[in-house]
C-alpha cells in the first residue's frame, strides 16, 4: 500500500514538473494551479510515510461458493458472446489494421460511425461489457491476492477479451488499465516472501513487458513511425502534463462550467442518470435533468488553446481534480487526496474480496485520473456494483496480520 501511494504521488509531481520545465509549449499557469497540483502529490508522499501498513495472512484453503463462481463464469460467457457478436458485425474482420485504424480513429471526429450498425449494441459494449471487464479483471487479481494461484484459463480468456475489445474500439485505455492493474499487484507482492510474484519474478516481468509492448505497438502505430522519443513525448509526456492547464484555463475562465457547483453530485458519477430518463418520461424536456459527470463529459470534449504562442487544441483532460473543484470549490481540491489516501489505506487493510478489488481500482484511477476524471465515466461507478454482486459470497479465513 505505501510503495502505491508514493509511485502515484511521484507520477502527479511528474504531472505539474513537467508541465512546467518541459519545453512542451503549454501557457504559464497561474499560482493557484501550481499550488494546487503541487498540493495533491505532497499529500500522497507523506500519507505513504505516516500510514501504516499490515499485510493479511489469508488462508489457501478457504473456497468461495459455487453459486458465486458460476456467476462469474456466465459473466465471462456473456462476454465472449457479445464481443464476439460485435466483431462479426463490425469492420473489423474485412479491413486491415491501419485500414480499421482509419476507419475508427482517423478522422477529425474519433468513432468512425456506429460499430454494429445497431446503436444499442454498441451502448452496451462501452455502458455494460468494459465495466465487467474491468470487474472480473480486479476479481481475478483479488483471487491471486488471496489463493496465490492463478486460474490460468479464465486469466487468459480475459486478456483476449480486453485485446478485442481494444482493437474493435481503437482505444487503449482498456491495456492501459490492465497494465495498471497488474504494476500495482507486482510493485504490492514482489517484495513478501512466499508471494507467487516473489516465486515467478521472471514470469510475472515477462508477462509485465509483453503488455507494455502492445501499448507501445498501439503508440507506434498511431503516432505513424517507430520514433520513440517523439512517441514518449507525443503520449506519456502530453497525457499526463497537459491536465494542469486544462484545469488552470477553466479555473481562470468565470464563465467555465467548473465554476457552477454541484455540492457534492458529482461524486455520484452517473448513478443519477436514471433520473434523466425518468424526468423525461414523465414529460420533461430532455434537457430538463443532466448529471454532473455528463455535463463536465460534454464540456471538457470542446477543444481549447493551451499553447503559449500558436494553436495546440485539446480536449478531455480535466483530471479528477475538475470533478473535486466543481462539488466543493477549493475545499474539494484539499480534501480529496486526504480522502483518497484514507480510502485506499482501509481497503488495504481488509480481508473480504471486494475490498481487495477495490483497493486496486482506486489504484489505478489514482494514475488514470490525472487525465480524466473516474468521476465522471459511466464505468466507474458501476464497477463497483458489479464487484458487491460477483464478491459478495466470497469468505476468506484470516489467520493473523
Amino acid at each position: 500500500m505505501k510503495i502505491s501511494l508514493f509511485f502515484i504521488g511521484i507520477v502527479w509531481l511528474f504531472s505539474i514538473v513537467g508541465n512546467i520545465y518541459f519545453e512542451l509549449g503549454y501557457k504559464p499557469l497561474s499560482l493557484i494551479t501550481v499550488s494546487v497540483f503541487f498540493y495533491v502529490p505532497f499529500v500522497l508522499l507523506i500519507l505513504s510515510f505516516l500510514l501504516p501498513s499490515k499485510r493479511v495472512i489469508l488462508s489457501k484453503n478457504s473456497v468461495p461458493s459455487i453459486k458465486l463462481k458460476r456467476l462469474v463464469d456466465f459473466s465471462y460467457i456473456f462476454c465472449l458472446i457479445f464481443i464476439f457478436f460485435v466483431v462479426v458485425k463490425s469492420d473489423v474482420l474485412k479491413l486491415s489494421f491501419y485500414d480499421y485504424f482509419l476507419l475508427r480513429r482517423g478522422g477529425e471526429v474519433d468513432g468512425g460511425g456506429s460499430i454494429t450498425g445497431y446503436g444499442f449494441i454498441d451502448t452496451m459494449l462501452t455502458l455494460i461489457i468494459y465495466p465487467i471487464l474491468v470487474s472480473l479483471t480486479l476479481i481475478q487479481i483479488a483471487f491471486v491476492s488471496v489463493t496465490d494461484q492463478v486460474e490460468k484459463s479464465r486469466f487468459l480468456l480475459l486478456i483476449l477479451l480486453m485485446l478485442s475489445y481494444t482493437y474493435v474500439l481503437q482505444v487503449n485505455y482498456p491495456i492501459f488499465f490492465f497494465i495498471l492493474v497488474i504494476f500495482f499487484f507486482i510493485i504490492n507482492n514482489v517484495g513478501v516472501k512466499g508471494t507467487i510474484v516473489n516465486r515467478n519474478v521472471l514470469k510475472v516481468f515477462s508477462f509485465f513487458f509483453i503488455l507494455l509492448f502492445l501499448i507501445l505497438a498501439s503508440a507506434v502505430n498511431r503516432y505513424g513511425s517507430f520514433d520513440l522519443v517523439g512517441i514518449l513525448f507525443y503520449y506519456p509526456a502530453t497525457y499526463f502534463t497537459i491536465g494542469p492547464s486544462i484545469f488552470d484555463i477553466n479555473l481562470n475562465n468565470p464563465q467555465s462550467l467548473l465554476h457552477d457547483s454541484t455540492y457534492g453530485i458529482n461524486l455520484l458519477g452517473q448513478l443519477l442518470l436514471p433520473l434523466k430518463y425518468l424526468f423525461s418520461i414523465v414529460g420533461f424536456e430532455s434537457d430538463y435533468f443532466t448529471p454532473a459527470s455528463i455535463q463536465n463529459v460534454t464540456y471538457l470534449n470542446e477543444k481549447i488553446n493551451i499553447s503559449e504562442s500558436g494553436i495546440k487544441n485539446v480536449n478531455a483532460f480535466g483530471t479528477v481534480l475538475f470533478s473535486w473543484y466543481r462539488d466543493f470549490g477549493l475545499f474539494g481540491v484539499f480534501i480529496s487526496p486526504i480522502a483518497y489516501g484514507l480510502c485506499v489505506w482501509y481497503l488495504s487493510t481488509r480481508v473480504d474480496i471486494f475490498s481487495i478489488a477495490c483497493f486496486y481500482l482506486l489504484l489505478c484511477n489514482g494514475i488514470m485520473g490525472l487525465t480524466v476524471s473516474p468521476l465522471d465515466q459511466a464505468h466507474f461507478t458501476l464497477v463497483f456494483i458489479i464487484l458487491f454482486i460477483l464478491s459478495w459470497r466470497f469468505k476468506w479465513k484470516s489467520l493473523g496480520c
